[in-house]
């Protein structure tokens, strides 16, 4: 996992393991590398407490999206910014 402070450049970007779920700070916006047809993440969320990251956990379990490459920008407007999606 590679973090970075720099603006406009994510957060960090690498592969997410439920490890880094739960280490990274509070209010850190998370996007999947992956996308539907629309071009939108299939997961693009605001980390908060750890029962929330429980649940954000199961659902990329389910969507089987472990260790999969996902980009985290400081808020949403960064990560749109950015051009995610």
């Amino acid at each position: 996992m590679q973090y970075t402070s720099e603006t406009g450049v994510p957060h960090l970007r690498g592969r997410l393991t439920k490890r880094t779920l739960f280490e990274l700070p509070a209010g850190i916006f998370l996007v999947s590398n992956c996308m539907f047809r629309d071009l939108t993440p299939c997961i693009a969320a605001e980390l908060g407490t750890r029962p929330s990251r429980e649940a954000l956990w199961i659902r990329i379990r389910e969507m089987k999206l472990t260790g999969t490459y996902f980009l985290g920008y400081r808020n949403e407007a960064e990560a749109r910014k950015s051009r995610v999606w």
